[in-house]
C-alpha cells in the first residue's frame, strides 16, 4: 500500500483531519499578514536609506518583523516599490503589481487628471467608454502592442490608480467594432488594439 509521507499511515479521518488543520493554520497566517500601503512603504524605506531611522524603529513604524524590512529593502524590491509611486499608483494600495503597459498608463492617468482640472464639478471626469477609446489612442501613439482596452483591463487600471474614489465604475456598455488601426513603423495591423464588443445577454 502506498503511503502518503506528510501522513503516514492514518485513516481517512485522521489524514481529512490533518488537512483541515493545515488549512486553519494557512488561514490564520493570512488574517495575522501585515496589510502595508505603498505609501507608508516608500516613506520608511526613503528615512532607512537617509539613515534617519534605524531598522528597528522602522519595525515600529510599520508594525511588521524584521524579516519584512529586509525584503522591503532589497534594491529590486526598492526599485519596483519606487517605480509603482513614480508611476501614480494609488499610494493607498497595500498590494500592486508594476502594470503591463506602464508608459501607456501613466499617460492615461495624466490625461484623466487634466481632464478633471478643466470639470472639477464632473463626477467621474470621463466615461469608461471615452477612457477606453483614449487607451486605444495613446496605445496606438506610442507604438504599444498586445493592448486590449477590456472591461477587465478598465477594472483593474481604475484600482491601481485610485480612481475608484472618483466614481468611475464599469458600465454595462460596449464600443462598436471598427478597423483595427496602424501603428507608426509596424509593417501591419496593430492587433488587439480594438475593444471587441460582447454579443448581447439572453433575456
Amino acid at each position: 500500500e502506498k503511503v502518503d509521507k506528510r501522513f503516514g499511515k492514518r485513516s481517512t479521518e485522521a489524514r481529512a483531519a490533518v488537512s483541515q488543520g493545515m488549512r486553519s493554520k494557512a488561514s490564520v497566517r493570512r488574517e495575522k499578514e501585515v496589510r502595508i500601503s505603498l505609501g507608508d512603504r516608500l516613506l520608511v524605506a526613503q528615512k532607512l536609506e537617509n539613515k534617519e531611522i534605524t531598522a528597528k524603529e522602522a519595525q515600529e513604524l510599520l508594525g511588521c518583523c524584521k524579516s519584512y524590512i529586509s525584503q522591503m529593502m532589497k534594491p529590486a524590491n526598492l526599485d519596483k516599490l519606487k517605480r509603482k509611486i513614480a508611476l501614480g499608483l494609488d499610494p493607498k494600495l497595500t498590494k500592486a503589481h508594476l502594470p503591463k503597459f506602464p508608459q501607456m498608463e501613466e499617460a492615461l492617468n495624466k490625461w484623466i487628471e487634466e481632464v478633471r482640472r478643466t470639470n472639477p464639478a464632473q463626477t467621474p471626469p470621463v466615461s469608461m467608454t471615452a477612457m477606453q477609446e483614449k487607451a486605444i489612442e495613446l496605445a496606438v501613439s506610442l507604438g504599444v502592442p498586445d493592448f486590449k482596452a477590456s472591461n477587465s483591463w478598465f477594472s483593474n487600471f481604475v484600482k491601481r490608480y485610485g480612481l475608484d474614489r472618483l466614481g468611475f465604475q464599469e458600465e454595462n456598455l460596449t464600443l462598436p467594432k471598427r478597423p483595427i488601426p496602424f501603428v507608426s513603423g509596424q509593417d501591419g495591423p496593430a492587433e488587439g488594439l480594438v475593444v471587441q464588443p460582447q454579443p448581447p445577454m439572453e433575456a
